[in-house]
């Protein structure tokens, strides 16, 4: 079972209740929940061209991505697995652009007056509903309660230091497995497992240049020897990212 997610409330539900962006067709990348990020996308191309658009970005970045075709026409990418057909944005969010490049160069004939008409409409979208009422964070980890043998066979940590479950990879040198999470361990009386990746686990990449978005993996954990702590990386991270 998950741990509870205290992040949202009852204004921000409201928020994302507020109609969405109607200038199609375009993609939502979603780094994390609350946030889309929407790359705009050329208004003559055919649906198998957009759909393959959605498949080359999502596996790019490693990202749930939406495909907005028209009202009520929506398919949905998630991170791994198939797309399949939605009435609507699955993960409504605040919307943000500019930030995550496309998979792909458009041609010239994108940079028309009615392209320049989209984008203005687009920014005009974001202005009028700015990021607020809302937390960024996974104070959980992406974890789990521990169940009666994990708390057993997982306490305690290495000669290392390392928490017990965790063993180094022979690649790259980090350390990698399942743990207890130390900085949870006792919430509510109970343990805390989580998944800690290595360098090598790192796939998010940008869709433009294919170097990685972030040092390591978004939305995951690494353990630090240095201070004997799990760290998580937001996917919120994948913002900041420059060709």
């Amino acid at each position: 079972m998950r741990g509870p997610e205290p992040f949202f409330t009852e204004r921000d539900c409201a928020e994302f209740e507020k109609p969405g962006f109607e200038d199609f067709p375009y993609l939502v990348v979603h780094p994390v929940m609350g946030i889309n990020h929407i790359i705009l996308l050329p208004d003559r191309l055919a649906r198998r061209t957009l759909l393959w658009i959605a498949e080359q970005q999502r596996a790019a970045n490693r990202m749930p991505v939406s495909l907005a075709l028209w009202w009520g026409d929506w398919m949905h990418l998630p991170a791994k697995g198939g797309a399949s057909g939605v009435s609507k944005n699955p993960f409504p969010g605040f919307p943000l652009t500019g930030d995550i490049q496309p998979c792909a160069r458009f041609p010239r004939t994108f940079a028309t007056r009615a392209s320049e008409r989209r984008i203005a409409s687009l920014e005009l979208f974001i202005r009028r509903n700015p990021i607020r009422g809302f937390q960024f964070g996974e104070p959980w980890r992406g974890g789990r309660w521990a169940t009666m043998d994990e708390a057993q066979w997982l306490f305690g940590r290495q000669a290392s230091g390392a928490p017990a479950g965790l063993r180094e990879c022979s690649e790259c040198g980090d350390w990698k497995g399942k743990c207890l999470d130390p900085s949870l361990s006792g919430v509510d009386k109970q343990d805390f497992v989580v998944h800690v990746r290595c360098r090598c686990d790192n796939w998010n990449r940008c869709a433009r240049c294919h170097r990685t978005l972030e040092a390591r993996r978004l939305n995951s954990n690494y353990y630090d020897p240095r201070n004997g702590q799990i760290w998580f990386v937001p996917g919120l991270n994948a913002l900041d990212h420059r060709c």
